[in-house]
């Protein structure tokens, strides 16, 4: 599935903990939101990693999943956008 994943993280060591671990999963497409396409397995993960990385009471992250149709639709005016449209395709 596709998510747009999106955080407010108030400690510079953790928005960069979060960052990294974000950027193995997916595409970075503004400073604080990304584009995955995630298996039911590797949302688990990741939900389980952040939620030991964030800071419940200062941090946010949060999923908004979307269709592959959705996302196609969804227009960008940026050159890496082919990037995450050809992910979904595998």
């Amino acid at each position: 599935m596709f998510y747009l994943v999106c955080y407010d993280i108030v400690s510079d060591t953790r928005r960069n903990k979060v960052s990294k671990l974000l950027e193995s999963y997916g595409l970075r497409v503004q400073k604080s939101v990304f584009e995955c396409v995630l298996d039911e397995e590797q949302y688990k993960s990741i939900s389980k990693l952040l939620m030991r990385l964030v800071n419940k009471r200062e941090d946010q992250v949060r999923f908004y999943p979307m269709s592959a149709i959705i996302a196609v639709k969804s227009q960008s005016w940026e050159r890496n956008r082919n990037l995450i449209l050809m992910m979904l395709h595998l």
